[in-house]
């Protein structure tokens, strides 16, 4: 089905509606969101409610997935242009 280590299988049958594959997506990927957030941040609590936010996000955006790039520089690249992302950051308007 899946080979163990490669989320662009996981990615890719997501975006195609598999909850199973977005569920293991999204736990092998938040603690890296979780830090990303927390980068921007420097706050836990607001880091785990953007992580929270923008895993939520997720679901529609990945419709975008075509498996170009690797999922996690997908993952992070939607996170980094989220509202919630600029908005903490500083950057938006």
């Amino acid at each position: 089905m899946y080979a163990a280590d490669d989320d662009r299988e996981f990615a890719l049958a997501a975006a195609s509606g598999d909850g199973a594959a977005f569920a293991v997506l999204l736990d092998r990927n938040d603690d890296g969101l979780f830090r990303l957030c927390f980068r921007f941040t420097g706050h836990r609590e607001t880091a785990g409610d953007l992580t929270r936010d923008i895993c939520l996000a997720l679901p529609a955006r990945l419709q975008n997935f075509r498996g170009e790039a690797k999922s996690t520089t997908w993952l992070y690249r939607v996170a980094v242009s989220t509202p919630f992302i600029r908005r903490t950051s500083g950057s938006g308007t």
